[in-house]
């Protein structure tokens, strides 16, 4: 597995992260695709659907790096990054 960069596709996957891991506290179904301030990135709109899934699975990887930085047992986020 590659590292996980700040930055992918011109879209700031770490603050995209901070905003889905918030998104996840308040809804631990919620997905990353739809996020409102992915989905009107101009950027992302441009991709297409295999780049958005990898800038999806950064996301979800730096939301979940996150979380377990918040204290979140690695139980609980395991759990919820499973089912993204």
């Amino acid at each position: 597995m590659g590292s996980i960069t700040k930055t992918s596709y011109g879209i700031d996957c770490k603050r995209m992260g901070s905003l889905y891991a918030s998104a996840l506290v308040s809804n631990a179904s919620a997905k990353v695709e739809a996020l409102p301030e992915l989905q009107k990135h101009p950027k992302y709109i441009k991709l297409h659907d295999a780049e958005k899934q990898a800038v999806q699975g950064i996301i979800c990887r730096m939301a979940g790096s996150m979380l377990l930085a918040a204290g979140y047992k690695s139980e609980l986020v395991n759990q919820i990054m499973d089912g993204k």
